[in-house]
C-alpha cells in the first residue's frame, strides 16, 4: 500500500518534508517473523523506490541472518 503524506496541508499538520510518500510493507504475517520474509520485504521496498527503511524486529535467534544482511546491503 502506498500512502501519500502531504505536510503543511492547512489542516493542522505541519512538517519539514513536503510531498512525502510512505510505503507500508507487511513482512511479518501474524507474528511469525521469518528471515526470508524480512529479506523479501526489504528487497520489495527497495525495488519499488524506497530510499529509507524503518524496521523493528524482535527475534532473539536468526537461522538465516545472512539473508537479511544481504537484503540490507542491497
Amino acid at each position: 500500500m502506498l500512502v501519500s503524506v502531504l505536510f503543511n496541508n492547512n489542516l493542522g499538520i505541519d512538517g519539514i518534508a513536503d510531498n512525502v510518500q510512505v510505503m507500508m510493507v507487511r513482512a511479518v504475517p501474524n507474528g511469525d517473523e521469518y528471515d526470508k520474509d524480512i529479506a523479501l520485504g526489504i528487497r520489495y521496498a527497495v525495488d519499488n523506490g524506497a530510499k529509507v527503511i524503518n524496521g523493528s524486529f524482535g527475534k532473539y535467534f536468526s537461522q538465516n541472518k545472512e539473508w537479511v544482511i544481504d537484503a540490507i546491503k542491497y
